[in-house]
């Protein structure tokens, strides 16, 4: 079923489409058993998920799925919101469900038959009570203190598919999150979801619960990146400086969790090209610094120094003003660190800054290895000189250390490729 697209023999897809009605029945079963044994049914989840993966293959055979004549919504609603049924499965009905919702949109282009903002609007307000039920409840306390100071590519990273003990939550939370997102993308003229969606990210950031908070500012992320898509200039500009804002206003908050998600917010922004004002910015700054340099937990601090990092990349940002502080509060003591990926986070982002006042020129080497001189004042040569003995410092600690960097190098950043 997955195998379907246009790359594929006319003959043998519309042989494949012709299952359809077969796989709706067959999905529609299985749910249905699902609920009544309130047992995990591995038969219903693979038929969720062969759904999700056909229709995202090929949205436009896939699309009449979608029609209230086959019952699959319906029976997708019922699942998603279903809280007897196995996580797993929800999560594959969630899958499934929205991917349809995109099958029909995508349809709509060039079918006058497909139905398009308005499946968006009949089933969100089915599903979004459901879906913030999930985004409140989750992730359980339990073993922040490990996740605190874990990496970050640790697989239980919130917004990179987290995990627990039991897999089908973690895939879950993150399936509402997207659901939210990709509702928002495909809604089109769908005024009420829109409302609707933006209401919820309000409600769950004035909850007290931290995973309210955790949760609505991943969401509210997610809303500003869509808006910022598709909304003009002057709507998208602001979504994204409220975006920008209620990030800031939870930097101090008690929970790790919760700082990490506004980091996380910012550090997305910044790489989706979505810069703060040089006000944001400025205002932002001192807790920026205090939190990738000194805040408690290892996986914030780092969180911290990507956002430096990708603010580099916007020249009208970082400017000499943030120098000093910059170069003695966050970046000197981090770059005597042992850890060859702190240093190389460091190096970065000394060299981005320099580099976006015109002061070098990026050599394409080493990170690390930072140019002896900057055409710069004196003031910032100074500050650029100790830097650079330090970073030599902490690489010369990390070789004489040798096999004792064992505990250290497990813990280590593996930046993603693309903010390298």
């Amino acid at each position: 079923l997955c195998a379907t697209g246009p790359a594929v023999p006319a003959a043998l897809r519309a042989a494949v489409g012709a299952l359809a009605g077969d796989v709706a029945q067959a999905v529609v079963e299985a749910c249905a058993e699902s609920v009544r044994t309130s047992e995990e049914n591995s038969h219903c989840e693979a038929c969720l998920q062969a759904v999700a993966l056909a229709a995202r293959a090929d949205p436009h055979l896939w699309y009449p799925l979608a029609s209230p004549a086959t019952g699959l919504v319906a029976t997708l609603v019922g699942a998603v919101n279903d809280t007897k049924m196995a996580a797993g499965s929800r999560a594959a009905a969630l899958a499934a469900l929205i991917e349809l919702i995109v099958a029909s949109c995508e349809a709509a282009a060039t079918d006058l038959n497909a139905m398009d903002g308005d499946l968006v609007e009949e089933t969100a307000p089915q599903i979004l009570p459901g879906l913030r039920k999930i985004l409140l409840d989750f992730p359980e306390d339990e073993g922040t203190e490990a996740w605190a100071e874990g990496a970050d590519e640790d697989a239980n990273a919130p917004g990179d598919k987290e995990h627990t003990d039991d897999e089908g939550v973690g895939m879950l939370w993150d399936g509402a999150l997207d659901a939210c997102g990709r509702l928002l993308a495909h809604g089109g003229g769908a005024v009420g979801s829109r409302v609707s969606l933006h209401c919820m990210a309000a409600e769950l950031l004035l909850c007290e619960a931290w995973q309210a908070r955790h949760s609505g500012l991943l969401l509210q992320l997610r809303l500003a990146c869509g808006e910022a898509a598709a909304a003009s200039s002057g709507e998208g500009e602001a979504a994204v400086a409220s975006t920008y804002a209620e990030a800031a206003r939870h930097f101090h908050h008690s929970h790790p969790r919760v700082r990490w998600a506004s980091l996380e917010v910012w550090a997305r922004l910044l790489a989706a090209g979505l810069a703060p004002s040089r006000q944001a910015f400025d205002s932002a700054f001192e807790s920026l610094a205090a939190l990738g340099a000194t805040d408690h937990y290892l996986r914030v601090r780092r969180r911290g120094l990507l956002v430096f990092l990708l603010a580099t990349a916007e020249g009208a940002v970082l400017t000499l003003a943030h120098a000093e502080p910059l170069f003695h509060k966050v970046l000197i003591p981090q770059a005597a660190s042992p850890d060859d990926d702190i240093r190389d986070a460091c190096a970065r982002i000394a060299q981005g800054f320099a580099g976006a006042l015109g002061w070098i020129q990026p050599t394409g080497e080493d990170a690390t290895m930072l140019p002896e001189t900057c055409a710069a004042s004196a003031e910032f040569t100074i500050l650029w000189q100790e830097m650079t003995q330090v970073v030599g410092r902490g690489a010369t600690d990390a070789s004489c250390m040798g096999d004792q960097t064992g505990a250290v190098e497990s813990g280590a950043i593996e930046w993603p490729h693309e903010w390298r």
